[in-house]
């Protein structure tokens, strides 16, 4: 109702593109690679080396240990929502930037998120990052081998039969459940 019904786009971060031999590549895509490789770089020193990220680390591996301790387990919890949130709504933004911005905006990044995680498992901060390595270039290869009508398919196929094999995702650790 406020912005009508035409998709919308947020001006680029950067303008120009920067050649490295053949290859062009835009100075806002760098510009965002860059920040982004800061912002997983800066939460990862957060969780490893800050009292308020180890304690949330302690609070997602074991609530009621962690409530024993002394450990204010709502405040954590709310502090794991409202980093979430500020990194959905750059996420968000940096979208934005490269693609025109849609209600449904958010629907295809969300699903590869889901692959990433479900594929790569979360027994450890880093996992989610070598999934997504992993199906970028899965995605890229079975673009470039049966053409981008199929790379979903094939990147729904590969997440089966990884939960078949290691339904822990592959990177993640088995936990037996008493």
């Amino acid at each position: 109702l406020i912005w009508g019904p035409r998709s919308k786009q947020i001006p680029e971060l950067a303008s120009g593109a920067v050649a490295i031999g053949d290859l062009q590549l835009a100075t806002s895509e760098i510009l965002l690679l860059l920040v982004v490789l800061a912002l997983l770089v800066g939460l990862g020193a957060f969780l490893r080396y800050t009292r308020p990220g180890r304690s949330m680390r302690a609070v997602s591996q074991n609530r009621e240990a962690a409530q024993l301790l002394g450990l204010d387990v709502p405040f954590y919890f709310a502090l794991a929502f409202g980093l979430s949130a500020v990194t959905a709504g750059l996420a968000g933004v940096f979208v934005g930037t490269i693609r025109f911005m849609n209600p449904a905006m958010g629907s295809e990044p969300l699903m590869k998120a889901l692959i990433v995680v479900i594929f790569g498992g979360i027994a450890r901060f880093s996992s989610p990052i070598y999934a997504a390595f992993i199906i970028g270039l899965l995605e890229a290869f079975s673009t470039y081998v049966f053409g981008l009508y199929w790379a979903p398919a094939v990147l729904f196929l590969t997440m089966i039969i990884v939960l078949l094999i290691k339904p822990e995702g592959l990177f993640g650790k088995y936990q037996r459940t008493l």
